[in-house]
């Protein structure tokens, strides 16, 4: 393995899109402000309750809730645009006035949009985040983690619809409206895309973020072999932001695997006799055959092999826990003396649940 890289920024978090297991961490749990990349549930939101040919008509609450030197993209009072041209500006110009507009849009002023925000990242585990705007200007009340960042940039990412949007490598053009007759034209600021200053082949879609109290955000999207990746930096430099993602993307995306559990169940259970006699401890016949879901797996790397792999086995009777008869067990996988993956199983159907 090539020495793990160094990284500069202090507020981080690597994370599997598909586990939710975090790779690299550092000051995942510290509150930042999270600038504009709030604008990605933001658009998740928009994607998730309204279709992409419905009308957003700006009110006069949103073209003036921008200030000088705010990101905007130039709407005036009762401008009309589709979800799908709001979203590109969302995503790609950063428009502070298009996130007031499609938070009136969806909920009909910003206090009920900021609720659905805060129920959605609590609905997918991000407890240490509240959000008071659409947009991710500077507000006390409107911080989260690095950590709930990455669960909510995992669960955006997860949008086909909102990655073919934040993932826009060309211009995007917006014709002449009911009150402009000029076009409109829009290319990312997110830089990591193809023909941006830090290009990065695998990346697929991602988001910036400034503002003087939060600092150089940057939250990036990669995937290489069908292993994917989210990548948070909070309160960071301009460049370094972008070559701190670039190189935890690399040290993965090239140097670690995917590999089902599935597939090298019996190589697991041949190499522990614990593993074995598992089995029948878990099950009230004895006779029960270990089995796992089908998109279990572990991260290892390239040169491993399954039938490499050792495991430890921690057994609890503890009904209580598990919901049904009998106990459950934790299995750690290791590779030497290094711990690759944990998987829980539970006693009915002895199937496993990530840890």
């Amino acid at each position: 393995m090539p020495e793990f890289p160094e990284i500069e920024s202090q507020y981080v978090v690597l994370m599997d899109a598909d586990t939710k297991e975090v790779l690299f961490s550092r000051n995942q749990d510290i509150r930042c402000y999270p600038a504009s990349t709030t604008k990605l549930l933001t658009g998740l939101l928009a994607i998730e309750n309204c279709k992409m040919d419905d009308i957003i008509t700006f009110s006069a609450n949103a073209v003036n809730s921008i200030e000088y030197g705010d990101a905007h993209a130039s709407i005036v009072e009762g401008e009309q645009l589709t979800v799908e041209q709001a979203l590109h500006c969302l995503l790609l110009r950063s428009a502070n006035e298009v996130a007031f507009g499609i938070a009136e849009h969806v909920s009909g002023n910003i206090s009920s949009f900021a609720a659905l925000m805060n129920a959605k990242a609590e609905s997918i585990g991000a407890v240490n985040t509240n959000f008071s705007n659409a947009s991710g200007l500077t507000d006390i009340f409107h911080y989260t983690t690095p950590y709930d960042m990455a669960l909510i940039a995992r669960e955006c990412f997860n949008s086909k619809e909102l990655v073919k949007i934040s993932g826009h490598s060309g211009i995007y053009t917006i014709g002449p409206t009911n009150k402009n007759n000029f076009t409109r034209y829009y290319k990312a600021r997110y830089e990591m895309l193809k023909g941006g200053e830090y290009e990065y082949e695998y990346c697929k879609a991602g988001k910036t973020g400034y503002t003087d109290a939060a600092g150089n955000c940057l939250v990036s999207y990669a995937e290489k072999d069908g292993l994917r990746l989210v990548c948070v930096i909070f309160n960071s430099g301009a460049s370094s932001r972008y070559y701190d993602t670039e190189k935890l993307f690399d040290f993965y995306l090239n140097n670690y695997k995917k590999i089902s559990i599935d597939k090298y169940r019996e190589a697991l259970a041949n190499n522990s006799i614990e593993l074995l006699e598992l089995t029948g401890k878990l099950s009230n016949t004895g006779h029960t055959t270990l089995k796992f879901k089908d998109e279990a797996y572990l991260l290892v790397p390239h040169s491993v092999k399954g039938d490499e792999l050792t495991t430890i086995v921690t057994y609890a009777d503890s009904p209580a826990y598990s919901g049904e008869e009998g106990g459950f067990a934790c299995l750690s996988f290791f590779y030497g003396d290094s711990n690759v993956g944990t998987l829980t199983i539970f006693p009915s159907s002895a199937q496993t649940k990530p840890s």
